[in-house]
């Protein structure tokens, strides 16, 4: 069993290696590699080996290859359209762009270097049209701006960084900055706050004012109310019954006068 096992194994490698000779064999047939040597930076590109015959887009911008230059025109080409890896150089040899084509259009994830070999940004493409993320960084490697894009266009979140930290951060859709939603009882309570200054410890005020007043209040009753011991109701009441004993008296005393006159 193991035998057949590493028969299998051995088959399918041969398959595997023949199919990537196969892939290489067509890619030489449909490609050129080219080197292109300017007074700053060495470029090595690949371009269709046959002349296209498509109708191109308007609005993309073709990368071709005519009379020893790589040129690049929107809407049209006139020459072999690149295709294939794309490197480009410093004199020193570090990468100062590296990428891909699609029959002149760039395409999947692009990265370009600053000469001292760090990361200047990193574009995504889909067909010649930005799509996906973005990012850019300074000399020292720290970010500088992180976006997404899809057709072309700002779509999500887009961050600024400041010295390597997070600065402001912005949505977009469809290339329109989008304002932040806030809810309406924020909005009240936020209205609210600015009009009136509350003091932290206001609270504890008002509870100590309220406490204050009501015993005031209490004091100011027991103040104004006459004050009265329990004695008084029996000596008012002495009194009525004193004067109710001279009046009669009074009485008596008048008709004892008139009878003696009579006599």
């Amino acid at each position: 069993m193991k035998k057949f096992f590493l028969f299998i194994a051995f088959l399918s490698s041969l398959l595997n290696g023949f199919s990537v000779t196969a892939q290489n064999k067509k890619r030489d047939k449909e490609c050129s590699a080219f080197t292109i040597n300017t007074s700053n930076s060495t470029i090595k590109f690949e371009v269709l080996s046959n002349k296209e015959s498509f109708h191109p887009e308007e609005a993309l911008t073709y990368y071709w290859y005519s009379t020893n230059k790589i040129l690049e025109t929107k809407g049209g080409y006139d020459g072999k359209l690149l295709h294939g890896q794309y490197s480009c150089f410093y004199m020193n040899n570090n990468l100062k762009e590296k990428g891909k084509f699609k029959k002149g259009l760039k395409d999947g994830e692009w990265i370009t270097w600053f000469e001292s070999g760090k990361i200047m940004e990193i574009i995504t493409w889909k067909g010649g049209i930005r799509s996906g993320k973005y990012k850019s960084f300074d000399e020292t490697g720290r970010p500088v701006l992180e976006a997404e894009y899809k057709k072309g266009m700002l779509n999500g979140k887009m961050t600024t960084y400041l010295r390597g930290e997070v600065s402001d951060v912005k949505i977009y859709r469809n290339d329109k900055e989008v304002p932040p939603k806030v809810k309406k009882e924020k909005r009240k309570e936020k209205g609210n706050e600015s009009n009136k200054k509350i003091d932290p410890n206001s609270k504890k005020k008002t509870l100590k004012e309220r406490w204050n007043k009501l015993f005031k209040k209490d004091k100011k009753d027991q103040k104004d109310k006459p004050v009265t011991s329990p004695t008084k109701p029996v000596k008012e009441k002495k009194k009525f019954f004193n004067r109710f004993h001279k009046n009669k008296n009074k009485e008596n005393d008048s008709k004892t006068t008139t009878n003696t006159g009579k006599n």
